[in-house]
């Protein structure tokens, strides 16, 4: 049985329940993608993951992320506004500031594809530090990341 070398841990009841209040102490919901195994026994493996969201939810997401030398990625976050594509490189190129986020009004999916690299740099499980976090923020929240 084939066993994806990938994982999210997007579940839909927690991420309603999640919603921002934009009070200090919020924990809002939040996403992850990353490996389950970064090793060079892994060179060369990728996975595909699709995440839709709920059709109604206020606010939208702030995406953070640690890159790896090791991984190599493709996001596409489709909304009702415009579709945003990102890659390791302009994940850091478009994040604001120094605070290495990305805020994303009225997300619908989030398609991610990620492969490990052929000539591993850092990897191991013990160093595997790729991830792409989604945590919901309200319209405030993200209109506060650019000022």
């Amino acid at each position: 049985m084939y066993k994806p070398n990938c994982e999210a841990n997007y579940d839909l009841t927690i991420f309603t329940a999640g919603k921002p209040t934009g009070k200090k102490g919020d924990k809002p919901s939040s996403f992850t993608y990353k490996w389950t195994s970064q090793t060079a026994s892994t060179v060369h493996q990728s996975c595909f993951i699709r995440t839709v969201l709920p059709h109604k939810y206020s606010g939208g997401l702030v995406v953070t992320h640690t890159a790896d030398a090791d991984t190599n990625v493709a996001i596409q976050v489709r909304s009702g506004i415009l579709n945003r594509y990102f890659n390791m490189l302009t994940l850091k190129s478009n994040s604001l500031g120094k605070s290495g986020k990305i805020g994303l009004l009225n997300v619908e999916r989030v398609d991610i594809f990620m492969a490990q690299a052929d000539k591993f740099v850092t990897a191991t499980d013990a160093t595997n530090s790729f991830k792409v976090t989604f945590t919901r923020a309200t319209y405030i929240d993200i209109g506060l990341l650019t000022v």
